[in-house]
């Protein structure tokens, strides 16, 4: 049977590598938005974004979510769009991609805690432990990280749980086994 699951959430919460252990686990295909984009344009993000502006990444992703979410029948897939893709400031765009992502498949919501302050600390600390986090992500708001993280959490987080289906809360699971955790919520062992 096919199964169709989206994994939103802000930037380092774990989306990419539970999707891959999800993905696995499910015998399904995994689609990593951000690295597809990079892989079709030629370059990072954050070389996009700074030439084109956020607003051409932001159609970008909508049409990859169009292409995916359009494309999907007949097989089960694991999807994980970028943080912003279902929260970002192109309201139409945003409006777009939340019901795209909604009529395909069951939408996860990643996120480290209830607490935002808390969430906003430990994504920072993954972030100090990304290289991509520096390298070849933009910045969002021109803040300092942490602060960066918790402007950018208390902007979304309506938007996240709007989209949302289900939320699981990662602090303390490697991401196998917040893969373990949705299998087990969602009914599907």
């Amino acid at each position: 049977m096919e199964q169709h699951i989206v994994i939103i959430g802000p930037r380092c919460v774990g989306k990419t590598n539970t999707g891959i252990y999800l993905a696995k686990a499910l015998n399904a295909e995994f689609i990593d938005s951000d690295p597809l984009i990079e892989k079709r344009e030629g370059r990072t993000i954050k070389q996009i974004v700074e030439e084109k502006g956020w607003e051409h990444f932001r159609q970008l992703e909508a049409q990859l979510i169009n292409e995916v979410t359009s494309n999907g029948a007949g097989k089960s897939i694991v999807f994980a769009p970028g943080g912003g893709a279902v929260a970002h400031q192109y309201e139409e765009l945003r409006k777009q991609n939340v019901e795209r992502l909604r009529a395909f498949g069951t939408v996860i919501l990643l996120m480290p805690s209830k607490d935002l302050e808390e969430s906003a600390r430990i994504i920072r600390e993954r972030m100090i432990n990304d290289e991509k986090s520096s390298t070849q992500r933009p910045g969002l708001t021109g803040l300092y990280p942490h602060e960066e993280v918790l402007k950018t959490l208390n902007e979304r987080i309506s938007s996240y749980l709007q989209a949302k289906n289900h939320v699981i809360y990662t602090d303390g699971l490697d991401e196998r086994r917040v893969a373990e955790k949705i299998i087990c919520d969602l009914g599907l062992s």
